[in-house]
């Protein structure tokens, strides 16, 4: 049987297992987020999951010759993070989840405002800033995840992550801990950077986990997933 045929002619009971199986997915992602390091496994696989039920709709729409729309992909992303965050303790702790896609001329990133999570009031929800800049700036340079500590005291004349003043004026004040993750092809780690993904808190470093490996590890599940949800389906932007 030719699975690829199947899935279009069946496309409206596919989105209905698929959207049962995120809802299953999601609320099993909420129950493990207390997981310890050695129950990473089980939270990679409901990421996992979480991706493809999000994806499978998706993928048989592009096969029927209708397209992934800009739109659904932004809901999955938007799903994704919500569910990061939560990972994180949302709503219990202040969290907020966002991407930073590169510009087309690569030069700087800017905040995706459509799928962040929890910055709907909050005057950096649309930050743009140079590549380099921030935490995520870090992220992008080195293609590996990166933390940042808010609360240090920065030394007389040290640098402000490279944002401008005005741009320092629109970061969240209460903002004590980022953590940034690369975002690029899981399958191609050399391909193209597409962005940065960010989780940030009024919480400190270590009520959030962000400087173990445990908090590096569920972002970068959840940063593959994103990943590929960005170069599905052709141009995002």
């Amino acid at each position: 049987m030719d699975i690829k045929n199947w899935l279009i002619r069946n496309s409206v009971l596919v989105n209905l297992l698929c959207a049962l199986g995120l809802i299953g997915s999601t609320m099993m992602l909420q129950i493990e987020w207390g997981a310890t390091p050695k129950q990473l496994g089980r939270i990679f696989l409901w990421v996992v999951l979480t991706a493809l039920f999000v994806s499978v709709p998706a993928l048989v729409s592009h096969w029927s010759q209708t397209g992934l729309s800009k739109n659904l992909k932004k809901q999955a992303i938007s799903k994704l993070l919500s569910a990061l965050a939560k990972a994180f303790g949302a709503p219990d702790k202040h969290i907020r989840t966002n991407i930073m896609l590169v510009s087309k001329d690569g030069k700087r990133r800017h905040v995706d405002p459509d799928t962040a999570y929890n910055m709907d009031s909050d005057p950096d929800r649309d930050m743009s800033m140079d590549f380099s800049a921030g935490v995520g700036g870090e992220a992008a340079r080195s293609r590996k995840t990166a933390f940042g500590d808010l609360t240090l005291t920065p030394k007389a004349g040290s640098p402000s992550w490279g944002l401008s003043e005005s741009e320092q004026k629109k970061v969240r004040a209460t903002i004590k801990s980022i953590l940034s993750v690369p975002l690029f092809n899981p399958n191609n780690p050399k391909d193209k950077l597409l962005g940065t993904l960010q989780v940030d808190t009024d919480c400190t470093i270590d009520e959030v986990s962000f400087s173990i490996e445990e908090g590096w590890r569920r972002a970068e599940a959840f940063a593959d997933a994103v990943a590929l949800l960005l170069q599905a389906g052709g141009e995002y932007e």
